[in-house]
């Protein structure tokens, strides 16, 4: 509201409060477009598998090296969301959350009466790894946004690569939402799946697209 009033003023307002890359100049790959255009021309427009399409399911698990059960294609990232915390998060467990978060994050731990505990970021935007590790101890998941949102911090492969070796060692599972993680204006995008198989045992990938989230199981 204080920024519709300061714009009726007639200051040029910049809203970055919603990831919207098309009003950016953004497009969508050639391919999907197409593939969209096709899909609607032969009426797929029914309910999908609970589990997802099996032949992009199959697709994705061939990419992350995984079986094909142990990937979940869902429709839109809220519904991966809720799949997340529906699984992992039970009364009065904790799961840790980035500070600043995405509200989604937190209103879907309240729905399923989880124990929201924060992990801070450093002056560069970084996350804390000391703080974290104060916090990780009996943690049933953690959820690293990359970039942050709203803080807009893109992590880097170090602090990534220390977050997952201290989870590794405490055997707590991952939910990444890197849905914009290779939208980078500096230096170059880091595949965070390189960084979870160098230290998980087991690695399970379920890719939601606008962007992909990824539980990690270890």
């Amino acid at each position: 509201m204080e920024a519709k009033r300061e714009e009726a003023k007639g200051k040029k307002m910049i809203y970055l409060n919603i990831g919207d890359p098309p009003l950016y100049g953004f497009k969508s790959f050639r391919v999907i477009a197409e593939g969209v255009k096709r899909a609607l021309d032969e009426n797929c427009q029914g309910y999908a598998p609970s589990e997802g399409d099996e032949t992009l399911r199959n697709m994705v698990a061939k990419i992350e090296k995984c079986k094909p059960r142990g990937c979940v294609r869902r429709c839109r990232p809220y519904r991966g969301y809720r799949l997340f915390f529906h699984s992992f998060i039970g009364f009065g467990e904790k799961v840790l959350l980035p500070n600043p978060v995405y509200p989604l994050y937190l209103s879907k731990a309240k729905q399923f009466e989880g124990d929201s505990v924060f992990y801070r970021h450093d002056a560069d935007g970084q996350i804390d790894v000391g703080n974290l590790a104060r916090k990780i101890e009996g943690a049933k998941a953690i959820v690293i946004i990359n970039p942050n949102n709203p803080l807009g911090a893109v992590y880097s492969e170090k602090n990534l690569s220390d977050v997952v070796h201290l989870c590794a060692e405490h055997d707590v599972p991952i939910f990444y939402d890197g849905s914009y993680d290779q939208l980078v204006f500096e230096g170059k995008p880091v595949d965070f799946r390189k960084i979870a198989r160098k230290r998980f045992r087991s690695y399970t990938g379920a890719h939601f697209r606008r962007g992909s989230t990824i539980p990690v199981h270890g």
